[in-house]
């Protein structure tokens, strides 16, 4: 009826392996819906302690690079032209990992207004919407065109399963 903790492990995928295998074969051979689900951690924890190493290794870079500017000789030139190239792929790099924050923080906010949809209570809304049909004589004309689009429209094919 809901999660079942297994214990801690080192291997998720073998440790899971045998008890997945086993479940399934409780069931039968034609059966083909399950769910899995893991547990993982916050990607946007995970994704701001990157851009924190990538900010770290462009600070440095940049006191490098200012370093081989001061020195001016031909060879400082040479690694002053690698290390700025450096610096801007990291600098790509944290601007893909912000995109990659922004879709996720959009994906919760999703989340929350999906959540709240679904804790919402609609009935009050439909009882109003079809008392107002009914107060406007307009409840059976709307139903008759429905159903009217209901046998018009193309038939789909149940799921197979």
């Amino acid at each position: 009826p809901g999660p079942i903790d297994h214990g801690a492990t080192d291997d998720w995928l073998e440790a899971v392996g045998g008890v997945i295998q086993k479940r399934m074969s409780e069931y039968s051979q034609s059966e083909i819906r399950f769910n899995l689900m893991a547990v993982i951690g916050d990607r946007r924890k995970i994704l701001g302690e990157r851009i924190s190493v990538v900010d770290a290794d462009i600070s440095r870079l940049t006191v490098r690079l200012e370093a081989l500017r001061l020195d001016g000789g031909e060879a400082s030139q040479a690694e002053a032209t690698r290390v700025e190239s450096q610096i801007g792929k990291l600098s790509s790099e944290r601007t893909g990992l912000e995109c990659m924050v922004e879709r996720e923080n959009g994906k919760f906010a999703r989340y929350r207004f999906d959540n709240a949809l679904r804790k919402h209570n609609f009935i009050p809304l439909v009882y109003q919407l079809v008392r107002g049909l009914v107060e406007k004589n307009t409840l059976r004309p709307a139903m008759e065109r429905a159903a009217d689009a209901a046998k018009t429209r193309p038939r789909r094919a149940p799921p197979s399963w």
